[in-house]
């Protein structure tokens, strides 16, 4: 069931469902799959995460009245460390949706920039952020986005700490999270996709694409290793032209 909710979310996020909801929909259908429905009316403890993200997400949709674009990049950062969960990566689903097709802040290139970035730096995928923010408002928005970005890790585990036992032993809690994991990876997924298109274009990028996958799936190599390697050949590649 798990693997149809993900294929459901997937098909969702590949026709511009928004991000927010899908991992809402996800998590609550999780709840239906894997508890019973009546827990939903007596105790819905996961469903407390994300009221307050929904807010900063419909907030910074409506904030393009801002001039400030630092304003406008720190609520974005906000809602996306509102929302990351299971993997940093999901951060370029949001990415690519507003920063990129939305703003206009970003080209499609220089998110895939920021992607091999946060591949190549120590610490998570998230220093991205960091990235995106200096490529958008120089050091200032290097600042902020960095800032924003972490701050609701922090705040949600002040908030939540203390019962964090209680969600551990929680079946509705359990059963969300299910859900929201099988969104979390649609998103990954239909972003792949989309950024598939723009990075592989011509026979070099097929085969440093083919390399990966095997030095990866069959050795294990580091992907640190992968990105330095693609980068030496593309490297290699444009010098040889």
């Amino acid at each position: 069931m798990q693997v149809l909710l993900g294929v459901l979310a997937l098909v969702a996020a590949l026709f511009g469902v928004n991000e927010v909801l899908i991992l809402l929909v996800a998590g609550v259908a999780g709840i239906f799959l894997y508890d019973t429905p009546a827990w939903l009316l007596k105790k819905t403890p996961m469903m407390m995460f994300f009221p307050w993200a929904l807010f900063l997400y419909n907030f910074s949709k409506s904030s393009v009245w801002l001039d400030d674009r630092l304003v406008q990049l720190a609520l974005f950062f906000l809602k996306v460390g509102s929302l990351i969960f299971g993997s940093g990566m999901v951060l370029f689903a949001f990415i690519q949706k507003d920063i990129v097709n939305n703003y206009g802040w970003l080209t499609q290139q220089q998110l895939i920039d920021a992607i091999a970035v946060g591949q190549m730096t120590p610490g998570p995928v998230l220093s991205s952020a960091t990235f995106i923010g200096f490529l958008v408002s120089g050091w200032p928005g290097a600042v902020v986005a960095t800032i924003a970005v972490f701050l609701p890790s922090f705040i949600i585990i002040v908030l939540i700490g203390p019962i964090i036992p209680r969600l551990r032993r929680s079946p509705t809690a359990q059963a969300f999270l299910k859900g929201v994991n099988a969104g979390v990876v649609a998103l990954i997924l239909a972003v792949s996709l989309t950024l598939f298109r723009s990075a592989i274009v011509d026979v070099w990028t097929i085969l440093i694409l083919a390399v990966g996958l095997i030095a990866l799936l069959r050795y294990k190599v580091d992907s640190l290793w992968l990105v330095l390697g693609g980068a030496f050949v593309g490297l290699s590649h444009y010098f040889l032209k």
